[in-house]
Formats: structure tokens, C-alpha cells, sequence
């Protein structure tokens, strides 16, 4: 990682691998990053099953990136920022000529997988496994080292998001992608206002601008629908909506399509109400349609879509979608 990045900050980055011992403190479930993120969404399968090896595993653990600081009370370092990330074989670039943008090759760039978060948190994963002979190779889809990185997620704490720290962290996981020699930095992104319009397509959210006096409600999925509005987002990134969408596009990021099924999460009424403090039972009872339908939306804190929930089945079903932005590592 190139010092230069954060000389001048009151914080250090350093990696999980080279620091595990502060990864203790993020153990504990009052810690402040780990309030940061809905509840609920720690219960997605693919993220219970796979999330502990980014820091179990040393080779993954070089792609953890930790901001640290001392407090000016006990002089003890803290944590105060952490950025996930995971390298993974993307078979479509493979080929791409070392001197090519891939920016400049939209159809290897909707390649990404339509899962999303799960699914490049999973490939990633299972070829590192395949490779280093702990799984079957027959059930992985291929014992070629990365030649990608995905950003997953990035948590800063509330009091030190005025701090440019997100912006290091993306600027060093790029830096990292460059030094590792991989062609592609991407990220399943979750915007993070769109949970206050979770009855708005995510299609039609990604192309709403500030100042914006009326938002409509659009039931588009298709990323061919927002297409044409890419581009003046990717060439005026100050007038996009969404404040973190508009951090990646200011870094260089585009949008390439909609990840519909990034993460998924699926519990009973109860499981749901301790999640989220709904009463998803009483709800239910009170907006059943007319029709033969049992299921109705649950509108929840920090769901960018509504719950699905069939009272019949006492089952709820959470679909999150994300948008794939792509990082050109290219100057």
C-alpha cells in the first residue's frame, strides 16, 4: 500500500494480516462499525458461511484493510474504519490484451454475476479453496489464480465519515488490485439512501440527481432501462443522488448493471420482528389484499426493497439488490 495515500490523515491503515490482534475489538456486537449495517442482513447464509474466512484465512486476510487510531484519552489504538475485499477469476477478462481498459468492453463487464455480493463473495472463496486442494476442483469452476479484486463493503465510524477515509480506502484497495497485477476492481455497491425509497426500482434510483423535486416511483429492473442516463451520471458524478454512489463515480467508478439478487435473507415473523422491530404478523393482518394472494410487502429500517412475507407460510423473504460498479485500473 502506498504510504502517500494517507500521510497527512490522523489514522493508519494497516491489513488484518498484518494487525489480526484488532480484530478482537470487532468481535464485540456494540461495536460501533457493527451497528453501521440493518441487522438483518447478517443473517444472509452466503455471509454467515463465508465472511469469518476473510480474516481466518491469512491469504485473505492481506485483503482486509483496517484504519486505525489512538485515542487522545487512554492512548490505546482503536478501530475506526474497515474495508472488505476479495480477490476472484474472472473468466470473461481473462483474455483481455494487458494494455486495454475494461471500460472500453461493456459486454465483458455485464458478465458480472447478477448475485451480486454472495456470488463473488462465494467464487472467491471456493477458488481459493479448489486451488489450495481443500475442495473438490470439480465443483469449482476453475483453479485459476485472481485476476480481480471486489471491493465488498466499506464501514467508517459515524464521528469520522468527514475524514476522506472512505475515499482511502477505496484509493487503496485499487492501489492494491494494481500492485497484485489484476486487471479489474469492482464492487457490488449498496447505495446507501436508497433505503429511504425501498418501493423505487433500483434502475430508476441510480438516475436520480440532487435537487431532484419529485422522485417517481418506477417498477424497472432492466439495466438497458438506465442506460442512457449512464452516461451524463459517469461525466457530471457531483449531480448523482446517492451520496456513495457519487464517492465511487467521483473515483473513477462506473455503473455497469443491476445486481437483482445480491444478498438474501429469509426468517419467520418472529425471526423478522427481532430483527427489524416490525410486527410483521400484525402488519400483515391489517394490508391482506382482496385477491387469492397471501403475501404482502413489509416496508423495514435499512431495507432497500421490501420484504416479501407470506402469512400463510409465516415466511419472509428479503431479495437485495445491488448495483456492480467497475474501477478501471488503467491510467
Amino acid at each position: 500500500m502506498s504510504s502517500e495515500l494517507f500521510d497527512s490523515a490522523p489514522f493508519h491503515i494497516c491489513t488484518a494480516r498484518q494487525r489480526p490482534d484488532l480484530l478482537k475489538s470487532l468481535d464485540q456486537p456494540d461495536h460501533p462499525l457493527n451497528l453501521l449495517w440493518p441487522k438483518f442482513l447478517d443473517q444472509d447464509p452466503i455471509f454467515q458461511l463465508f465472511v469469518p474466512a476473510l480474516t481466518q484465512i491469512d491469504y485473505f486476510a492481506q485483503y482486509q484493510f483496517l484504519a486505525v487510531e489512538k485515542c487522545d484519552v487512554t492512548n490505546e489504538e482503536q478501530v475506526i474504519g474497515m474495508a472488505r475485499s476479495i480477490p476472484f477469476f474472472w473468466l470473461e477478462i481473462s483474455n483481455l490484451h494487458p494494455v486495454s481498459r475494461l471500460s472500453d468492453h461493456t459486454k465483458l463487464l455485464h458478465t458480472l454475476p447478477d448475485g451480486g455480493y454472495d456470488a463473488i463473495l462465494s467464487r472467491g472463496i471456493q477458488q481459493y479453496l479448489a486451488q489450495e486442494g481443500l475442495c473438490d476442483p470439480l465443483g469449482s469452476p476453475t483453479l485459476d489464480p485472481p485476476n480481480a479484486l471486489s471491493a465488498l463493503s466499506v464501514a467508517v465510524r459515524k464521528d469520522r465519515r468527514k475524514s476522506g477515509l472512505a475515499e482511502i480506502f477505496i484509493r487503496t484497495m485499487k492501489q492494491v488490485a494494481i500492485d497484485q497485477g489484476l486487471s479489474a476492481m469492482v464492487v457490488p455497491l449498496r447505495p446507501t439512501s436508497k433505503s429511504s425509497y425501498p418501493k423505487t426500482s433500483l434502475a430508476e434510483y441510480v438516475r436520480w440527481t440532487k435537487g431532484a423535486s419529485y422522485f417517481a416511483e418506477c417498477c424497472a429492473s432492466d439495466i438497458s432501462n438506465i442506460s442512457s442516463s449512464i452516461n451524463s451520471q459517469q461525466q457530471n458524478p457531483e449531480h448523482v443522488f446517492d451520496p456513495w454512489l457519487r464517492k465511487h463515480l467521483r473515483l473513477g467508478g462506473q455503473m455497469v448493471k443491476v445486481a437483482h439478487r445480491s444478498m438474501r435473507v429469509r426468517g419467520s415473523a418472529e425471526q423478522w420482528s427481532n430483527w427489524t422491530g416490525v410486527d410483521f404478523r400484525g402488519y400483515a393482518l391489517q394490508n391482506r389484499c382482496c385477491d387469492d394472494s397471501s403475501v404482502v410487502e413489509v416496508t423495514v429500517p435499512g431495507g432497500l426493497v421490501p420484504v416479501k412475507y407470506d402469512y400463510r407460510t409465516d415466511v419472509g423473504i428479503y431479495v437485495e439488490p445491488n448495483i456492480w460498479i467497475s474501477h478501471d485500473l488503467k491510467s
